[in-house]
C-alpha cells in the first residue's frame, strides 16, 4: 500500500469566512510535521480511543486519524465537561451522513490535557495565563502553540502518523476556524460542538468552501477576483451549465438557476442542485451548488454536491484494501500448482447494514469471479508469466450513489500479482530511486528514478513515497509520479524515499535516504544577545548547498544601518555603532527565485570613553576638563584616568590644569569598569586636543572703574598670533546693545553711552584661527543729572520742578537733592517751590542711583536758573490742552495787580500754528483791567492752535502760552432704525438717529416713505395703503447756531408691506393644549383682484429655528383652519409657524405654545418564537400604542413599525435575546423580555 495520505486530486480552500459568527481561517493543505517532534513531559491524565468507528483490526495507516485536545479545562469539573463534550460531539457527528455510511474510515482519539487556568493571554507575547497550549488572543480569535499542541500529542502516544486531524476545543467563547493546510480545527463551546464539527470537517476533507452571505469577513465590491479564481468545488462564478463544476448532478431539462430567487425556493427544494446565486460570503459573482448545505448552515445536511466532495475527500486518505494475501507480488510456481489469494475490503455501513466492499478478481485482464478470495490454478494456464489482479470499487457512476464522478479513481483499489509458472520468469522490473540525496527545507529537489527498468521495454508506472506525510499540494512540477519527479521538503531532517516501479510483469520497490537542511545559513561566530565588545565584528555563518548567495543587513533604533551581500561566508563589519543600542541582524539566504532570512538581536558595544573637548584656554588660567559624557551599556562604576599631554596626568571626571606655556597638546582619557570580574571589554581610550594661548585684556580701565563721560578710549595688550580682537558694549555680560566692533589693533574708542550711572560689561575677545577668548571687564558708566527747565513763575505760586539722569531708566531707582537759591531746599524728582519776591534766583540739582538700597553713582552739581514774575496775567479759559468746539472762542486771564504809581498793563493775544512759528493772528486787545477777548474766525481743521497772552507791566514783559486743538467737526452719519415690517392700512412707527447726538446740537430728520409721501421729525409714523417692497430714505441735518452746519448721506431701508390678516388666532398665542388633536385657525389674507390665491401651510418644531417634527402644506385660498392630531403629549414646549406664501412673497406668524400632559397607556410586549429550516422567526406583538420602535438587547432593530404583530427572521444561533418596544423616538418603552 501507498503512503497513507496519497492525495490524488488536488485540495483547495478559501480564506476567511464566517459560519453562525464564528470566523473560520482556511489555508492551501500543507503538512508541517514532517520533521521529529519533541515529546513534552507527560500532561496527559488519560485518553480514549474511539475504535466503534474504526476496524481495531485495520491498519491504522488505512484510517482518517482525528486527535481532540481541550485548551483550559482545569482538572476536576472542567475536565469532566470536555469529556461530555466531545462523547456528544462525535456521537452526533457521526450520526451525520456521509459519515454515518463511511464512520469505520476513521479513528477518533481524545487526548484529556490539563490546564492550570481558564482563559487565554491577550497577545503572543503576553504570558499572564497559564493553559496547556500557550493560547493567546489575535483580534477575536484565539490561536495556539501549535508546537506544544504536536509534543504533547506525540508524547501521549500519538504518533505523527496519526495526526491526520487536530481538534482543540477551548474552552471558552471565541471563534471556532479550520486551518486545512495544518490539518487543524479549532472549536469554542458556542453553539452545538457537533454542528460545528461536521461544517469545519467539510472545510479540511472536502476541501468545501463557505456558502453564505457575510461581507463584514470580504469586502465583495472591491475585490477583483481573477478570471481563473477557484473558490472550491461547491461554488463557482460561471453561468452556463456546461461549465458549472457540478454539473453532473443538475437535470439538464428541469434545474433551478440564478434566476430564482430564494423566497421562491421551498423547503422540498433545498437540497436540488442547481445554480444559487450568493455564496463565499459574497452576494455576487459567486453561486453554490444547492439553496442550503452544512457550508451555509451548520444545521443543514450537506446535500448531493457536497457529500460526493466529502467522500471524494474520506478517500484522499484511505483505500479500499486494507489487507491483501500472499503479501509477495512476484511469485514462482510449479506447472499445476494451485495458489488462494484473499482480500480484506473496507466496511461500510448502508441502509443499517454493515458489508464490506466488493471485490473483483481478474487474471491477464479477463474477469474471472467476484468473491473475497480466489484461487489461481495453474493447470488452466499455460507456462508463461501471469497478472493476477483484485479490484474494490465502491459504487460510482450510478445515480443512487454519493459519487457521480470520479475523475482521479479514487474509489477504485487495486492489488496484484505477478505469476511465473514454470520455467518461464515474469520480467520483473528494478526500481532505481537514486541517492542518497542532499537537499534544503523549502526548496524543491528534483529526483532520479530514470535508471528503473525491465526487460520487456514497455512502459512503466512510478509511484514514489517521500516520507514525510506529503500530498501534491498544487506547487509547479511537483509530483508522485515519474521517474523525474520534484518535491519541497518543509521541515529539515533524514527523510526515507519509496520508490515503486510496476511493469506489465511485476513490481520492485526500493528505498534511499534524503537529508534535508535548514533553508537558512546560522551564524557560528555569534550567539543571539551576545554583546559587541568593539566597533568591529566579523561574522561567519555555515554554507547552505544551492545558494546563489548571502546577505546581511544591521540596522538600530536610531536609524544607522549596514547592509552587504556576498557569495562567501565571513564579513567583517567595521564602524559599529557604540551606544550599547540593541542592534538587529538580518542574514539572509539567497537561492535561485527565493530567499530566507535569520534574525539575530545583539547589543553595541557600550563602554564609551568621551574626554569632551577640544579644549581652549589662557596661559594663566585653570582649564576645567568634562568626561561625564562616556557611557557604559552596562551602567558599571567607571574609573577616569587623565593624560594632559604636557607630562601631567589627573584623575576624575572633571578635573582641572593648569598649563605652564601656550601651545598645543595632545591628551587622552582612559575610562575602565570598576568591576574586575566584568566579562565584557574593560575600558575603552579616547584622545583629546588641548590649544593654550595668550589671551588680550583692556590695560587703561581697571576693572569696576567709572568710565568718564564723554568718548572712551579701551586700549589692551597685544597678544601673539592673534588674527583679530572682537569688542563689545552691553548691559549684560552676553549682550552687545551699546556697540560691537571687530579690530586688528589694540585700541577702541566708544562715543556714545548713556549716561545714567548703570553698571556695563565689556567683552574682549581674542581671535585665533578657529578659537576665541573672551575676557570680561566691567564698569559703572558716570551719572549725569538734568535739572529740567527753564523755570519761570510767578511770586507766591508753586513752580513744580522736574530733575532726571541723562538717560532715564525706569528699570533703576533715582534718588535727587534740590536747591532753590533762596535758602530752601527739597528732595524727590518733581517737588514744587513757591518764592515771596519777583528775581532771578540760582539753583541747584544732584542726582544718585540707588541699587539695592545703596548709592552706586552720584551726578555732578547742575546749576540752574529760576525766574519769578509778579502774579497775575494767567490765561484761565479755555483750559490748557483742551478742543474748541467751534471757530468761535472767548479767552479769559487773570490781571495783572498795579502798584500805586505804576502804569496801567497793556494785554495782547498772539496765534501761531506752532510754538513760535509765524503769526496766524495778533491783536491788541486792551488796557487796564481787561480780562478777556472774543475771537471768532479760528480755524476748524482740528489742527494745533498756539495761544500767548502777553502783557506789558511796570516790572517788564510777561508771557503766558497756551496749547489746544481747533474744532474739527465729525461728518454726520445717520441711522434710520429698522428693519420695518407691517400690513396694509396699519401704522409702521419710524425711529431715527445720528451717530453721535451731541446736546449742544440740534438735528433735523427728513424721510422719503417710497409712496411719494414723506416725513420730517426723529420719529414720524406712516401708513401704507398697498402692500409691496418700499425703498425709503433718511437724510439727517446738523444745526448751530440756526445754521445747517453737517448733513448726511441719504441712508436707503427697505419697507415691508404685507397684506393684511394670516394670523393665527386660535389657540391663543403661549397657550397650554389639553390632547393631542388641536385645531388652528387664522385670518386669511386679503386678495387683490387678479392677484394669485394666497397657499398657507403650518411648520411645527421643539425649538425655535429648530428641526421639523412636522410640516403640512394645509391649502390654498380661503382655508382658514387646520387639525392636528398628533402632537406630543409630553408638556414640552411646542413652536408654531404659519408660513403664507401670497402675491408680495411670503408672510411668517410664529406662535409658542406648550404640548399637553397626559399619562400614556401602559405599553406591553409578547414575543412567539419559531423553528424553520433556515434558522428562526421571531413574532412581536404588543400594545399601548400604534406604531413602536423594536429593540434587540438594547439596540434599535426596526423604527416605526405599524404592523402588529411584526415578524423578525434570523439565522439560527444559541444566543438568547432580550426584547422591548418604545414609543417612536422616545425612552417610553415597554418592559424587557427573553
Amino acid at each position: 500500500m501507498l503512503n497513507k495520505m496519497k492525495i490524488i486530486k488536488q485540495i483547495k480552500s478559501t480564506c476567511s469566512v464566517l459560519l453562525a459568527s464564528t470566523l473560520l481561517f482556511i489555508g492551501t493543505p500543507s503538512i508541517s510535521n514532517a520533521a521529529p517532534v519533541e515529546v513534552y513531559p507527560p500532561m496527559v491524565l488519560e485518553g480514549a480511543d474511539y475504535e466503534y468507528l474504526s476496524n481495531p483490526s485495520g491498519d491504522s495507516a488505512n484510517r482518517y486519524d482525528v486527535v481532540i485536545v481541550g485548551e483550559g479545562f482545569t482538572e476536576g469539573e472542567d475536565l469532566d465537561s470536555f469529556r461530555t463534550i466531545v462523547d456528544n460531539m462525535i456521537s452526533k457527528g457521526f450520526q451525520r451522513a456521509p459519515f454515518d455510511e463511511y464512520g469505520k474510515y476513521f479513528r477518533v482519539h481524545r487526548i484529556d490535557v490539563v490546564s492550570a487556568e481558564r482563559g487565554t493571554d491577550a497577545g503572543p507575547e503576553e504570558d499572564t495565563v497559564d493553559t496547556a497550549f500557550d493560547s493567546y488572543a489575535v483580534g477575536s480569535k484565539v490561536t495556539f502553540d501549535w508546537s506544544s499542541v504536536r509534543k504533547i500529542i506525540s508524547g501521549s502516544g500519538v504518533s505523527l502518523d496519526q495526526q491526520d486531524l487536530i481538534i482543540v476545543i477551548y474552552n471558552g467563547i471565541g471563534q471556532s476556524y479550520a486551518l486545512p493546510g495544518e490539518g487543524v480545527v479549532v472549536i469554542n463551546l458556542w453553539g452545538p460542538t457537533d454542528w460545528v464539527f461536521v461544517h469545519e470537517i467539510g472545510h479540511v476533507v472536502g476541501g468545501l468552501s463557505d456558502e453564505y452571505i457575510n461581507e463584514d469577513v470580504m469586502n465583495c465590491d472591491t475585490v477583483i477576483w481573477g478570471d481563473d479564481f477557484d473558490a472550491g468545488p461547491n461554488v463557482t462564478r460561471k453561468t452556463e451549465l456546461s461549465e458549472i463544476p457540478w454539473n453532473h448532478w443538475i437535470d439538464p431539462d428541469n434545474w433551478i438557476n440564478q434566476s430564482i430567487t430564494i423566497s421562491e425556493t421551498d423547503e422540498d427544494n433545498e437540497g436540488l442542485p442547481g445554480l444559487y446565486k450568493g455564496a463565499y460570503y459574497c452576494p455576487e459573482p459567486f453561486y453554490r451548488a444547492t439553496y442550503n448545505s452544512t457550508m451555509n448552515s451548520s444545521a443543514q445536511p450537506f446535500y448531493p454536491v457536497n457529500e460526493e466532495q466529502m467522500v471524494l475527500g474520506f478517500y484522499n486518505y484511505v483505500e479500499g484494501i486494507d489487507d491483501a494475501s500472499p503479501s509477495s507480488r512476484n511469485i514462482d510456481m510449479v506447472n499445476g500448482e494451485s495458489l488462494s489469494f484473499s482480500v480484506t475490503s473496507l466496511e461500510v455501513v448502508r441502509d443499517g447494514l454493515t458489508e464490506r466492499l466488493p471485490v473483483e478478481w481478474f487474471v491477464n485482464g479477463e474477469f474471472v469471479t467476484a468473491d473475497f478470495g480466489y484461487i489461481f490454478d495453474s493447470i488452466l494456464y499455460s507456462e508463461s508469466c501471469h497478472v493476477v489482479e483484485a479490484v474494490v470499487t465502491d459504487l460510482v457512476n450510478n445515480v443512487d450513489t454519493k459519487v457521480r464522478l470520479d475523475p482521479s479513481d479514487l474509489l477504485k483499489t487495486s492489488r496484484t500479482w505477478y505469476l511465473s509458472v514454470g520455467n518461464n520468469v515474469c520480467d520483473t522490473p528494478t526500481a532505481r530511486p537514486g541517492g542518497p540525496y542532499i537537499g534544503t527545507a523549502e526548496i524543491p529537489i528534483e529526483f532520479d528514478g530514470a535508471s528503473s527498468g525491465d526487460q520487456t521495454g514497455l512502459a512503466l508506472s512510478y509511484t514514489w513515497d517521500f516520507g514525510d506525510y506529503s500530498i501534491p499540494d498544487g506547487r509547479e512540477g511537483e509530483s508522485f509520479t515519474g521517474p523525474n519527479p520534484t518535491h519541497t521538503y518543509q521541515s529539515a531532517g533524514v527523510y526515507l524515499v519509496t520508490l515503486t516501479v510496476k511493469g506489465s510483469q511485476g513490481q520492485h520497490t526500493e528505498t534511499t535516504q534524503i537529508s534535508i537542511g535548514e533553508n537558512t545559513a546560522e551564524l557560528t561566530s555569534h550567539t543571539d544577545n551576545s554583546v559587541f565588545t568593539s566597533t568591529e565584528e566579523t561574522f561567519t555563518w555555515n554554507s547552505v548547498p544551492g545558494v546563489t548567495g548571502y546577505s546581511l543587513e544591521l540596522t538600530n533604533a536610531s536609524g544607522w544601518s549596514y547592509f552587504n551581500s556576498v557569495p562567501a561566508t565571513t564579513v567583517t563589519v567595521t564602524d559599529l555603532p557604540r551606544d550599547g543600542q540593541l542592534i538587529t541582524f538580518k542574514l539572509h539566504t539567497q537561492f535561485e527565485g527565493r530567499g530566507f532570512n535569520k534574525y539575530y538581536t545583539f547589543t553595541a558595544h557600550g563602554l564609551l570613553a568621551d574626554p569632551g573637548g577640544p579644549y581652549f584656554g589662557d596661559v594663566a588660567k585653570e582649564i576645567i576638563f568634562d568626561g561625564t559624557g562616556s557611557t557604559d551599556h552596562a551602567n558599571q562604576v567607571l574609573t577616569y584616568l587623565w593624560d594632559f599631554g604636557d607630562g601631567a596626568t589627573g584623575t576624575g571626571p572633571t578635573p582641572t590644569h593648569l598649563y605652564q606655556q601656550a601651545g598645543k597638546y595632545t591628551g587622552s582619557l582612559t575610562v575602565s569598569r570598576a568591576n574586575s570580574d566584568d566579562t565584557f571589554e574593560g575600558s575603552d581610550t579616547a584622545i583629546f586636543e588641548v590649544g593654550v594661548y595668550t589671551v588680550a585684556s583692556i590695560s587703561n580701565h581697571p576693572d569696576d572703574s567709572i568710565l568718564p563721560a564723554g568718548p572712551i578710549i579701551f586700549v589692551w595688550n597685544e597678544a601673539l598670533d592673534a588674527t583679530t580682537y572682537f569688542i563689545k558694549m552691553g548691559s549684560s555680560e552676553r549682550g552687545f546693545d551699546y556697540g560691537i566692533k571687530m579690530l586688528s589693533e589694540e585700541i577702541w574708542t566708544f562715543d556714545e553711552l548713556p549716561q545714567d550711572g548703570r553698571e556695563v560689561f565689556v567683552m574682549l575677545t581674542t581671535t585665533y584661527p578657529g578659537v576665541q577668548f573672551p575676557d570680561y571687564t566691567s564698569y559703572r558708566i558716570k551719572l549725569i543729572a538734568d535739572a529740567g527747565g527753564p523755570y519761570e513763575g510767578d511770586v507766591g505760586q508753586p513752580i513744580v520742578f522736574s530733575g532726571s539722569p541723562e538717560a532715564d531708566s525706569p528699570e533703576f531707582t533715582y534718588s535727587y537733592q534740590w536747591e532753590f537759591g533762596d535758602g530752601s531746599t527739597a528732595v524727590g524728582r518733581s517737588p514744587s517751590h513757591a518764592y515771596s519776591s519777583p528775581d532771578s534766583y540760582n539753583a541747584t540739582l544732584v542726582v544718585s542711583r540707588i541699587e539695592s538700597g545703596e548709592v552706586v553713582a552720584v551726578s555732578d552739581t547742575i546749576n540752574f536758573t529760576v525766574v519769578v514774575n509778579t502774579t497775575g496775567g494767567v490765561i484761565t479759559s479755555p483750559a490748557d490742552g483742551s478742543t474748541f468746539t467751534s471757530s468761535t472762542v472767548t479767552f479769559e486771564w487773570t490781571p495783572i495787580p498795579v502798584e500805586d504809581g505804576d502804569m496801567e498793563p497793556s494785554y495782547g493775544l498772539n496765534f501761531r500754528t506752532s510754538p513760535n512759528g509765524p503769526l496766524l493772528a495778533a491783536h491788541q486787545v486792551g488796557q487796564g483791567g481787561v480780562t478777556s477777548f472774543t475771537k471768532t474766525d479760528l480755524p476748524t481743521n482740528g489742527e494745533p492752535i498756539y495761544v500767548e497772552l502777553f502783557i506789558f507791566h511796570a516790572n517788564g514783559i510777561k508771557f503766558d502760552k497756551r496749547t489746544y486743538i481747533a474744532a474739527s467737526p465729525a461728518p454726520l452719519v445717520a441711522d434710520a432704525g429698522g428693519p420695518y415690517k407691517g400690513e396694509v392700512g396699519k401704522s409702521i412707527e419710524f425711529s431715527g438717529s445720528t451717530e453721535s447726538d451731541a446736546a449742544e446740537f440740534t438735528y433735523t430728520y427728513a424721510w422719503e416713505f417710497g409712496d411719494d409721501f414723506s416725513g420730517v421729525g426723529q420719529s414720524p409714523s406712516h401708513t401704507y395703503s398697498n402692500p409691496g417692497y418700499y425703498n425709503a430714505t433718511l437724510v439727517a441735518s446738523r444745526i448751530d447756531d440756526g445754521e445747517i452746519v453737517a448733513i448726511s448721506e441719504p441712508i436707503n431701508f427697505i419697507v415691508v408691506v404685507i397684506p393684511a390678516g394670516g394670523v393665527i388666532i386660535m389657540p391663543p398665542n403661549g397657550s397650554t393644549f389639553t390632547s393631542s388633536t388641536v385645531t388652528f385657525e387664522w385670518t386669511p389674507i386679503l386678495v387683490e383682484e387678479g392677484d394669485m390665491e394666497p397657499s398657507y401651510g403650518l411648520n411645527f418644531r421643539t425649538s425655535p429655528g429648530g428641526p421639523l417634527i412636522g410640516a403640512h402644506q394645509v391649502g390654498q385660498g380661503g382655508v382658514t383652519s387646520f387639525t392636528k392630531t398628533d402632537l406630543p403629549t409630553n408638556g414640552e414646549p411646542i413652536y408654531v409657524e404659519l408660513f403664507i406664501f401670497h402675491a408680495n412673497g411670503i408672510k411668517v406668524d410664529d406662535n409658542s405654545y406648550t404640548a399637553a400632559s397626559i399619562a400614556l397607556e401602559t405599553l406591553t410586549i409578547d414575543v412567539e418564537t419559531t423553528s424553520k429550516w433556515w434558522g428562526l422567526t421571531v413574532d412581536i406583538s404588543w400594545s399601548g400604542a400604534e406604531s413602536v420602535d423594536i429593540y434587540r438587547d438594547g439596540e434599535l432593530s426596526k423604527e416605526g413599525v405599524t404592523a402588529n404583530p411584526t415578524r423578525i427572521n434570523q439565522y439560527f444561533d444559541s444566543t438568547t435575546y432580550n426584547w422591548k418596544v418604545c414609543l417612536p423616538g422616545t425612552d417610553v418603552c415597554s418592559e424587557e423580555i427573553q
